[in-house]
C-alpha cells in the first residue's frame, strides 16, 4: 500500500535541501546537509568526525522525513518470502526476527538509527545452532570490498575488468544486461564525480633565502623547523654570493615524535602556512626568506617535486631518516643513480594520503561446488538491501576455482548520501549475505573467524610477491599461515577474548553431541513436537510442529538445529494449536508452546561425521586457548622479565648485520659527540677510537667463521620447501628449514645444513653426506650452483658437482671441475660391468626371487640408480648396492646367465644380490663364494621364519583362508603372503606402485618396504596400500605400523577376486626386533606407557642441558651445537620440562601439544597417544564383551 504521508515528507526533504544549497551562508545545526557546502568550496584542513548511524553506514546528515522508499521495498519483500515459506500463513510481523524489526525501523541507508539498537560493546559468541551448522558443512559467508576507484579513467578501468573487456554481460540495480564494450566509458563518465572528495595535499615545495653557509647547519634548522616531518633538500649559493638558496620538498603531514601532545599537518591556507613561516623564522633567527611553490597528491608529487630539486643542480639532495619514535637519526645523499621515485616510495607510509572514492569494488565469495545460479541470485538479494538507493553493476567471474561476484557501487546514492563502511557494516554485509544464501538451500553463515581458529586474510598484492619472490618474511608467513589452514594465535586482547569465548562454546556442543542417546520412540500417550530452533533467535511463544521431515528442511535452509519436546498429557495445557492452519489437513500440525515447556527441548543426535567435525574445531579452538595461556605465562616468568625473552629469532649475527650494525654505532657516536662540550670530546674520542678496534676484531673472527662455513648459493630467493632425506631430518625453524642429522636409534642430533631461501648454509662441510644432500637441495631450486667456503670444502663439492652433474659456475673452479670428471669418467671405464655369459657345468640354475634384503637404507632417496647400457654391458650408476642391484636385474632381463667384471670388492656384491635374489653367475671363480652366500641366505631366512613362528598370538591361518574365503588368482595368492601376518612396524624406507615382486609377467600391485630395528627390511605388497599411503603420506625414515585388516570379494575385469584391506598408522621407534605388536594387554600397554615416561624424562634433561650450553656458548642455529650435542633453544627445552611435569603427574594422560616440542618429544607425545588409543580399544571391546554375554535366569 502506497504511504502518501511518508512521500510527501519525502518531497519537503527534497524542496528543503534544495533552499539549503542556493543559501549564502551555511547555519552551525548538525542538521545541516555538509554535502552542500563541500560542493561550493572545498576548504583545506582536517573534517570534522560526525558519527553515523549505528549498525549502519555513514551516509551523510541526518534526514528530516521518518523512513525511505527504501524500507517499504524490504517490508514488502520479507512480506513476500514469509508468506511463500514453510511457515503457512504466520503474518510477516510475528516471522520477523529482532534484528529484521530492527532493520525495518531504520533502513541500511537512510542515515538513520538514533532509534535503532546500540553498538556491540560485548563480544557476540556463535550458539550452538551456529556451530552446528558449521560442522555440518556451513561454509563462511566472504564479502570484500577490495578498493575504491576515482575519476573518469580508474572508474572505466574497474569496469572493464569487471567485464572482462566486454566478454561478460554486468547486471545492473534496474535488472538490465549490459552487453558488450560500448556502455563502460559512458558509465565511468556518469559515476565519476567533478564536485566530490579532493584528493589530500601531501606533499608541499618551498624555497628559502638564508644567511647561512653550511649544509650541516641548514639540515639541524630545517629538522627543529619541522619535527616529525619527512624532508629532502639542496641548497646552492646565491648569485650574490652571500647565504644560500634552499630547495625544500617536505611531507604535509607529521609522524607522532617525542615531546608532542598532537600529530601536526601542514594546510594550504594562511594560517598553517603562516605557523610554518614563524617555526623557520625561529630556527634561522630570523635570517629567512620563504616562497611557497606549491603542494602535491601522493607518491606522484613527492617523485615530480624531488625531479624538480635535482634537475639542473650539481650540490647535492639530502633527505632525513627517522626511527620509529619520529625522531631524526641521520641523513643520507640521493645519489644520481637512485631515481626520485624510489624515494617517494620511502616516504608514502607518512603520507597519510587519501584520494577521492567515486565507486567501491565489492566482491562476493563462495566455495568451489556451491550452486552458481543460487549464490548470483543471493548477492543479487544483498546488493538490493544494502545499498537501495545507489547505482551499481555485477557480474560472476568463475575464473577461478571459488565463485566471486564482482560489484561495483556508487559511493553517493540519487539522494546525495555517500557511504562510509564501517567494520560494522561489513559485519552486517555478510550477515545478509548469510541469510540470503541460506534462503536459497546454501549453507552459510557469518560467524566470527575464530570460531574456526583460521588466520587473518592476505591481500593480492602479498600474493603477488610471493609468486615473484620479492615478498617480506611477514607476507610469506601470512600467506602459508591461510594455505596451511594453521590454528591462529590472537595477540590483541579482543582476539584473546573471542578464542577464549569459542574455544569454551566448541566445548559445550561437543558435549552436548558426545552425550546424546540416539533418538528413541516416545511413550505411548505422549506428543513430540519438533522445531527448527534458528541461529540467534529465541522466541516467547515458539511454535512447534509434529512434522519431523518439515522441521529437518527448516533447520537446513536456515542453518539452524532440529530440537523436539515431549509433551504429556498432564503438559497439554502448555500447547495450543496455531492459527492460519488449513481445515484439509484432518488436524493440528502446528503447535504454540509455552516458554517455560519449550525451554526443555533437546537437540536431534547430528551425525557421526558432523560429531568429528565438532571434535576437530573444539582442538583447534583449544589450542588456541592454550598457546595464548602459555604465552601469557612466559610474560611473566621471571626469565622474561629480566630481559631474557625464550622466543627464538631468526635474526642471525653474519657479517653484513655486524657492518651495518658497525656503522649506525659510528654515526650516533658522531652526534654524541657534537653535543658535547669541547673539553669532553677528546674523552669521547678516546673511547670511540677503543670502539673502533674491537669492531674490527670482531669483523675479522665474524670473516674468518663464514669463510670456514660452506655454502651453495643461487640466483634468486625461493621459499625453503621440506625435502625428505633418510640420514636427516627437516625442521622448521621460522622462515628457514634446517636438516638435522638422524641418528641410528631414530633421535635427532646437530644440524647439519639450513636451507634460508637465497642460499643453503652446510655446518658440517666435511661430511660427505651432509654436503651431497645440501647441493641436492639447492639443485632443487636453482639450475646453476655457485660454491663459497674452505679449499677442502671447494674441493669436495667439486668432486660431488661432477659425479653428480652439478651445475657449478665459479670461475676458479672450472679447471678443477674438468679434470675431476675425465678422472672419473676414466675410472668409469674400468668399473663394475655386467656382460652376457653361460654357466659353468654342473652349476644348477636358481629361480630369481624377491625378498627381503639386509641392505641398509639409501642414504639419499632422489639419487638415481639407473643402469648405463653400454652395448653388449651393463653398467652400474654407482657403486653403491642399490645402483648394483638394479644393474643386475637389467642384466638378467636381458640374458639368462650373467658374467660380472670389476673390482673385488664388486665382485662380492654382485655375490651377495645373486644369492639374495637368485640371479645367475657364470664367473667359474665366484662359483664356490655363490654357494656359500646362498647357505648364508637360506639359513637367515630359516631363521626369521622360525622367529616368526614363535611370535605370541599367532598361528597359521591359511587352513582357514582357505575354507572361508573365494579362489584367488596367482597374483593375489601370493600377496595374501604378505597379509597372512596381522601387523608390521618399522621405518619406512620406501613404497610405490609396481608389478607383483617386481616381475612383469604379474600384477599391478603396491609396496612398502620397512626397516626394523635389527637392520633388516621386509617388503609389504596389496593394492590397498596404495590407498592408505595417499591418505597419511608418511615420510621417508617416518617410523609406521602397516595392519592387514582383512580381505572383501571385489569384481575385477569381470572375475570375483579377493582384494586386501590396510591400515596404516604412525609409531614410534621400536628397540624390538620384531614389530609385531597387536593384541596387547592392558598389563603390556601400562609397560609401554611407563617407558614413555623415562624416555620423556631422559630426552627432557638431555634437552635442558643441550639449551644450557647453546646458551653459556652463544651458539647460533646455523652453528648446529658442538661436536657432543645439539643446538637447542630454550623454549623447546621449556617444553620437554613441560611434557616431563606432565607424564610423571600421570602416564595414563596424554601429554599436551606443544608449539615448542622438539621432534623427539613430538614422537614421544605421538606414542602415548597411540598406546592410549589401543588402550581404549581394549576396554570398549571388554564393555561389549560385557554387554553381549546372556543374563541369567533368575
Amino acid at each position: 500500500m502506497f504511504d502518501v504521508d511518508a512521500f510527501l515528507e519525502l518531497l519537503d526533504d527534497i524542496e528543503w535541501r534544495k533552499r539549503q544549497r542556493v543559501s549564502p551562508g551555511f547555519p552551525s545545526q548538525q542538521s545541516v546537509d555538509m554535502l552542500a557546502a563541500r560542493k561550493v568550496r572545498q576548504k583545506p584542513g582536517p573534517k570534522p568526525k560526525r558519527p553515523g548511524a549505528v549498525g549502519t553506514p555513514y551516509t551523510g546528515s541526518k534526514p528530516r522525513t521518518g523512513a525511505a522508499p527504501i524500507d517499504l521495498l524490504l517490508e514488502d519483500e520479507w512480506r513476500k518470502r514469509r508468506r511463500g515459506g514453510a511457515g503457512g500463513g504466520i503474518s510477516p510481523a510475528r516471522s520477523l526476527s529482532q534484528a529484521d524489526k530492527t532493520r525495518l525501523k531504520s533502513g541500511p541507508n537512510t542515515g538513520t538509527g538514533t532509534a535503532g539498537a546500540k553498538a556491540e560493546t560485548s563480544i557476540r559468541v556463535a550458539g550452538p545452532q551456529e556451530r552446528l551448522a558449521i560442522a555440518g558443512g556451513s561454509q563462511p559467508a566472504v564479502v570484500k570490498l577490495v578498493s575504491y576507484a576515482a575519476g573518469s579513467n580508474r572508474v572505466g578501468k574497474l569496469l572493464t575488468y569487471q567485464s572482462r573487456h566486454g566478454e561478460l554481460a554486468v547486471e545492473r540495480e534496474t535488472g538490465a544486461q549490459m552487453a558488450g564494450g560500448q556502455w563502460i566509458q559512458a558509465l565511468a563518465d556518469e559515476w565519476a564525480e567533478e564536485d566530490g572528495r579532493q584528493p589530500s595535499k601531501d606533499v608541499l615545495r618551498l624555497s628559502l633565502s638564508v644567511l647561512s653557509d653550511f649544509d650541516k647547519t641548514i639540515g639541524a634548522a630545517l629538522k627543529e623547523a619541522s619535527p616529525g616531518h619527512r624532508i629532502a633538500w639542496a641548497s646552492r649559493p646565491t648569485e650574490a654570493g652571500e647565504g644560500r638558496i634552499v630547495e625544500v620538498v617536505m611531507s604535509a603531514a607529521a609522524r607522532a615524535h617525542p615531546n608532542q601532545r598532537k600529530v601536526q599537518r601542514i594546510y594550504d591556507n594562511r594560517k598553517s602556512l603562516g605557523g610554518l613561516e614563524a617555526r623557520f623564522e625561529d630556527a634561522f633567527n630570523r635570517d629567512v626568506e620563504i616562497e611557497v611553490h606549491g603542494f602535491a597528491h601522493g607518491v606522484e608529487g613527492v617523485g615530480r617535486y624531488l625531479a624538480q630539486v635535482r634537475k639542473g643542480t650539481r650540490h647535492a639532495v639530502w633527505s632525513t631518516r627517522m626511527d620509529k619514535s619520529g625522531s631524526f637519526v641521520g641523513d643520507v645523499v640521493i645519489e644520481a643513480g637512485s631515481t626520485s621515485l624510489a624515494e617517494a616510495k620511502d616516504w608514502k607510509r607518512d603520507l597519510r594520503s587519501q584520494e577521492r572514492r567515486d565507486v567501491a569494488h565489492i566482491i562476493f565469495s563462495a566455495k568451489p561446488g556451491t550452486p552458481k545460479e543460487q549464490f548470483v541470485d543471493a548477492a543479487r538479494a544483498t546488493l538490493a538491501r544494502e545499498f537501495a538507493g545507489h547505482r551499481y553493476a555485477f557480474v560472476l567471474h568463475e575464473d577461478r576455482q571459488h565463485l566471486h561476484v564482482h560489484a561495483a557501487v556508487k559511493m553517493l546514492s540519487e539522494t546525495g548520501q555517500r557511504l562510509h563502511p564501517r567494520i560494522q557494516d561489513f559485519k552486517r554485509w555478510r550477515q545478509t549475505l548469510a541469510e540470503e544464501a541460506r534462503e536459497r538451500d546454501i549453507p552459510m553463515d557469518a560467524v566470527s573467524r575464530f570460531e574456526r581458529a583460521n588466520p587473518p586474510g592476505y591481500k593480492l598484492k602479498d600474493i603477488r610477491r610471493v609468486q615473484r619472490g620479492i615478498a617480506t618474511v611477514k607476507a610469506r608467513r601470512r600467506v602459508e599461515a591461510v594455505k596451511n589452514g594453521v590454528v591462529h594465535i590472537p595477540a590483541r586482547e579482543e582476539g584473546k577474548r573471542r578464542a577464549a569465548a569459542s574455544a569454551h562454546g566448541w566445548g559445550h556442543v561437543a558435549a552436548v553431541t558426545t552425550q546424546a542417546v540416539p533418538e528413541i520412540t516416545p511413550e505411548a500417550g505422549v506428543l513430540r513436537l519438533y522445531r527448527a530452533e534458528r541461529p540467534g533467535s529465541r522466541s516467547s511463544a515458539p511454535i512447534f510442529t509434529r512434522d519431523r521431515a518439515q522441521a529437518a528442511e527448516l533447520a537446513h535452509r536456515y542453518g539452524g538445529a532440529l530440537s523436539f519436546i515431549d509433551v504429556r498429557p498432564t503438559e497439554m495445557h502448555h500447547i495450543m494449536a496455531a492459527r492460519n492452519q488449513s481445515s484439509m489437513e484432518g488436524g493440528s500440525d502446528r503447535f504454540v508452546v509455552t516458554r517455560e515447556l519449550a525451554d526443555t527441548m533437546r537437540l536431534v543426535p547430528s551425525a557421526e561425521a558432523t560429531t568429528a567435525t565438532i571434535m576437530r574445531f573444539r582442538q583447534r579452538s583449544e589450542i588456541a586457548a592454550r598457546a595464548i595461556e602459555q604465552i601469557a605465562s612466559e610474560y611473566q616468568s621471571p626469565g622474561y622479565q629480566a630481559g631474557r625473552p625464550t622466543k627464538e629469532t631468526d635474526d642471525m649475527a653474519n657479517l653484513d648485520i655486524m657492518k651495518t650494525s658497525f656503522a649506525e654505532m659510528d654515526e650516533q657516536m658522531q652526534i654524541i659527540r657534537k653535543n658535547l662540550p669541547a673539553d669532553r670530546q677528546p674523552q669521547i674520542d678516546e673511547l670511540h677510537g677503543k670502539l673502533k678496534q674491537t669492531q674490527q676484531e670482531i669483523l675479522k673472527a665474524q670473516e674468518t667463521i663464514e669463510k670456514k662455513r660452506g655454502t651453495v648459493e643461487g640466483q634468486t630467493f625461493v621459499q625453503p620447501v621440506k625435502q625428505a632425506f633418510s640420514q636427516f631430518a627437516a625442521e622448521e625453524r621460522g622462515e628457514v628449514i634446517r636438516y638435522v642429522a638422524r641418528k641410528v636409534n631414530g633421535s635427532v642430533g646437530a644440524v647439519a645444513f639450513t636451507d634460508h631461501g637465497d642460499k643453503v648454509e652446510i655446518a658440517r662441510w666435511k661430511d660427505r653426506e651432509t654436503v651431497l644432500a645440501a647441493m641436492q637441495v639447492a639443485s632443487q631450486k636453482w639450475d646453476s650452483l655457485t660454491i663459497n667456503g674452505t679449499d677442502g670444502y671447494k674441493a669436495m663439492a667439486v668432486k660431488l658437482a661432477a659425479e653428480h652433474g652439478f651445475n657449478v659456475t665459479n670461475p676458479e673452479l672450472q679447471d678443477k671441475l674438468v679434470a675431476v670428471s675425465e678422472r672419473i669418467a676414466r675410472n668409469r671405464a674400468g668399473r663394475a660391468a655386467i656382460a652376457p655369459g653361460e654357466l659353468p657345468e654342473g652349476a644348477k640354475p636358481e629361480t630369481q626371487v624377491e625378498t627381503p634384503t639386509s641392505a641398509t637404507e639409501l642414504a639419499l632417496p632422489e639419487k638415481s640408480s639407473a643402469p648405463v647400457i653400454d652395448g653388449d654391458k651393463v653398467r652400474p650408476a654407482d657403486r653403491d648396492r642399490e645402483s648394483m642391484l638394479a644393474a643386475m636385474r637389467e642384466a638378467a632381463k636381458k640374458w639368462d646367465a650373467i658374467t660380472v667384471n670389476g673390482s673385488e670388492r664388486d665382485k662380492v656384491l654382485a655375490v651377495e644380490l645373486a644369492a639374495e635374489h637368485g640371479f645367475k653367475i657364470s664367473n667359474p671363480e665366484l662359483q664356490d663364494k655363490l654357494t656359500a652366500a646362498r647357505e648364508k641366505v637360506d639359513q637367515r631366512r630359516q631363521r626369521e621364519q622360525a622367529r616368526e613362528e614363535k611370535l605370541t598370538g599367532f598361528v597359521d591361518g591359511s587352513q582357514a583362508l582357505r575354507d572361508v574365503e573365494l579362489d584367488r588368482p596367482f597374483g593375489e595368492d601370493r600377496e595374501a603372503v604378505s597379509a597372512s601376518t596381522t601387523m608390521r612396524q618399522g621405518r619406512l624406507v620406501a613404497h610405490g606402485a609396481a608389478p607383483y615382486e617386481h616381475n612383469p609377467e604379474n600384477d599391478a600391485s603396491y609396496y612398502v618396504t620397512l626397516a626394523r630395528a635389527n637392520g633388516d627390511q621386509q617388503t609389504i605388497w596389496g593394492v590397498g596400500l596404495e590407498r592408505e599411503m595417499r591418505t597419511h603420506r608418511p615420510e621417508i625414515g617416518e617410523h609406521i605400523t602397516v595392519s592387514y585388516t582383512g580381505s572383501e570379494p571385489v569384481v575385477v575385469d569381470g572375475e570375483l577376486k579377493n582384494r586386501h584391506n590396510w591400515q596404516i598408522g604412525r609409531s614410534g621407534p621400536s628397540d624390538k626386533v620384531t614389530d609385531n605388536t597387536i593384541g596387547r594387554s592392558n598389563a603390556e600397554i601400562a609397560i609401554a606407557l611407563e617407558t614413555v615416561r623415562e624416555r620423556t624424562d631422559v630426552e627432557a634433561q638431555r634437552e635442558v642441558r643441550q639449551a644450557d650450553r647453546s646458551a653459556a656458548t652463544n651458539e647460533r642455529p646455523i652453528d648446529g651445537g658442538g661436536e657432543d650435542h645439539a643446538y637447542r633453544t630454550q623454549a623447546e627445552a621449556g617444553a620437554a620440562v613441560r611434557a616431563e611435569r606432565a607424564v610423571d603427574q600421570n602416564p595414563s594422560k596424554p601429554i599436551p601439544a606443544d608449539v615448542n616440542e622438539s621432534p623427539e618429544i613430538e614422537r614421544q607425545r605421538q606414542t602415548q597417544q597411540e598406546l592410549l588409543a589401543e588402550k581404549q580399544v581394549n576396554r570398549q571391546a571388554e564393555v561389549q564383551k560385557q554387554t553381549q554375554k546372556p543374563r541369567q535366569r533368575q
